[in-house]
Order: C-alpha cells, then sequence, then structure tokens
C-alpha cells in the first residue's frame, strides 16, 4: 500500500511524489531518534526504505540520498549482534546495488561486511548477504573484490543451495557465470552436479506436488524453479566452450539425469533448455558416448511415436541428432535399438 500511495503524483511533470518525500522524512526522523528499545521498530523501518529503492532511483538527488542513508543508518547494522538486522542489512544493500556510490571507502567497507558475513552462523544472514554481495555486482569494485575469493564465493554458494531451494540464488549463480565467464570453467563441474541434484530435488517435489493435489501456485514456484535451474545448467556449458574438453565426458554422466527428466514430462518448461544442453555436450566431444546414442533413441522415439512431448522443439532436437549424425556418421547410419517390445 506504502509503495502504491508513493507512487501518487499531483501532474504528470512530477517525477517524484509528494507523499514519498513525506514518508522518507517520518523514516528518517523515527531512525535517528532511535527512540525504541524493540528492534523491531527499526527493522521495519528499514524494510520500508529497501522498499521504495524503485522510487528513488528517479532522480539523481534522491539516489544520492538513498546511499546516505545507507551510510548512516543501514551499513552499522550489517554487524549487528541482531541476526535479524544483519540480515536486514544485507537485503537493503541489495536491493540498491545499482545505485552510485560515490564514496568508495563505504562501498569497499560494504563489500567487506556481506563477504564476511557469508560464514554468519544464522541461514537468513548467509542467504542476504550471498545475493546481496553479488546484486552488487553491478560496482565495477565488486567485481573486482570478488575476483581473488571467486572460489570460495561459488564454493559457499554451493551449500546454500543445499540447504534451502531459492530462486534468487540460481539468479545470483547465473550472474557469477555471467560476469565470471572466463574464469568458471575450474569450477563447472562442481557447479553443474550441484544444480543437477538441485535440479532433480525439485522436480521430484514438483511431482508429488501435483499427485497430492497441492495448489497452483506452488507448483508453479516449482516450475520456475527447476527452468532457473537448468538454465543455470545451460549457461555454465556454454561459458566454458570446449575450453576444458577432459571435463565433457563427466559433465555429460552428472547431467544425464537431469537432462532426461526435462524430456519425458510434456508439461515441463525445461525441454528447450534439456536440449540445448545435450548440443552443447555433443558438440564439445571427439565421438559419440553410450549415453548419447541413448538420448538418440529415445528423442527419435518420442518423435516418431508422437508423443507431443517434443512438439514444440522440433528445431532443438533436430540439432542434436545433427550433431550425432556429424560425429558418427557410420554408426548414424547402421545402429539399431530396441523398443518396448523387444523388436529391434
Amino acid at each position: 500500500m506504502i509503495k502504491a500511495i508513493c507512487n501518487i503524483k499531483k501532474t504528470r511533470k512530477n517525477k517524484i511524489s509528494d507523499y514519498l518525500s513525506a514518508y522518507l522524512q517520518m523514516i528518517v526522523e523515527n531512525m535517528q531518534s532511535n527512540a525504541s528499545e524493540d528492534f523491531r521498530h527499526k527493522e521495519a523501518l528499514m524494510h520500508a526504505f529497501g522498499l521504495l529503492n524503485l522510487h528513488m532511483a528517479a532522480t539523481s538527488d534522491y539516489q544520492e540520498n538513498a546511499v546516505g542513508m545507507l551510510a548512516n543508518f543501514v551499513f552499522p547494522e550489517l554487524t549487528s549482534e541482531n541476526g535479524f538486522m544483519r540480515a536486514r542489512a544485507s537485503w537493503i544493500y541489495g536491493q540498491f546495488s545499482q545505485f552510485e556510490f560515490k564514496d568508495q571507502d563505504h562501498l569497499r567497507a560494504v563489500l567487506d561486511a556481506l563477504y564476511k558475513n557469508l560464514e554468519h552462523t544464522d541461514l537468513p544472514v548467509r542467504v542476504n548477504s550471498a545475493i546481496a554481495l553479488i546484486k552488487m555486482l553491478d560496482q565495477e569494485a565488486a567485481v573486482e573484490f570478488i575476483r581473488p575469493g571467486l572460489s570460495v564465493v561459488i564454493k559457499i554458494y554451493l551449500k546454500l543451495i543445499d540447504d534451502i531451494d531459492y530462486d534468487e540464488l540460481i539468479e545470483s549463480l547465473k550472474k557469477i557465470v555471467d560476469v565470471f565467464e572466463d574464469e568458471i570453467g575450474p569450477h563447472a563441474y562442481n557447479l553443474c552436479e550441484k544444480l543437477g541434484e538441485a535440479f532433480l530435488r525439485l522436480n521430484d517435489q514438483k511431482k508429488a506436488n501435483q499427485a497430492g493435489g497441492a495448489e497452483l501456485d506452488v507448483d508453479a514456484e516449482t516450475s520456475l524453479s527447476c527452468e532457473g535451474l537448468m538454465t543455470a545448467i545451460r549457461r555454465i556449458l556454454q561459458s566454458i566452450n570446449g575450453k576444458f574438453p577432459e571435463l565433457y565426458p563427466q559433465l555429460e554422466q552428472v547431467l544425464q539425469q537431469p537432462i532426461y527428466e526435462t524430456l519425458i514430462d510434456i508439461e515441463t518448461t525445461s525441454t528447450d533448455e534439456g536440449l540445448t544442453c545435450l548440443a552443447e555436450l555433443l558438440y564439445h566431444q571427439n565421438g559419440v558416448s553410450q549415453t548419447m546414442w541413448n538420448f538418440f533413441q529415445h528423442i527419435t522415439d518420442s518423435i516418431m511415436s508422437d508423443k507431443g512431448i517434443l512438439d514444440q522443439f522440433i528445431n532443438p532436437a533436430f540439432v542434436v541428432i545433427i550433431n550425432i549424425m556429424n560425429k558418427d556418421p557410420i554408426s548414424f547410419t547402421t545402429v539399431q535399438f530396441q523398443n518396448s517390445q523387444g523388436q529391434t
């Protein structure tokens, strides 16, 4: 409701609502007074402030004021003894990550605090700090700050994904891949292994929700997570782009089941991504493994049997088939498979 009210402007020429100005003034005054001993009062004010990030992005003056409020009222809470306040402060910096930080000392201090919070005992602190730290990659200083500790950050992310299924963690991993594309290769196997395991876990949860008649919005949330995971896997495969040929047989093994799951469920939203991952794995290997021949049989049987799963994905399916044909043309013309009745 507050966000809606702060959008109300007297005229179209006004970039900033008078209500927004008044509300921000109220937040500042209450934070300055710090009269209440109950931390929840300040936490609520900080939460309200964080929700107004898009409103404050409207003008450079408001952006500068926002960064000033961060320094004065939010930054001290990054080292608070109260885990709730640490988590909220971390979340807020993620909300304002795209704003310009003219004071580079402030920015470096924030990055250092977020990095240290990755090892905090409280899971909400670790999660919010991890997400905020990667959102801060919009700042060049953050890229250079994280680069030396990239391996540590990736390991922490993989552990967090084990601890909690959360789409924003997956989005952060995709951003890591985007920003550090040239450095992601040594971590490709571990990333794909963990993301593949998470995909299977969430896919099983989705099936259980459907079988149990769970509410539609719960199932939709799971589907989104599954699609995000397979997209992250695809981006990792594309980022290494054949630079580590020895990895591909290993990647093929850890991704075999996750990719197969994208090709057997007509309701999945990840079929296109699964086929693209197959094409990437095939293209960067010299031959065709038995695993890939099994995928070839499954794809051709699905198309020929008119199962409907690949109807909208004929083009990416044929990219896989053409890759197999190019890699092993002799076997392609002579290969034989048995159907479910044992007939060749």
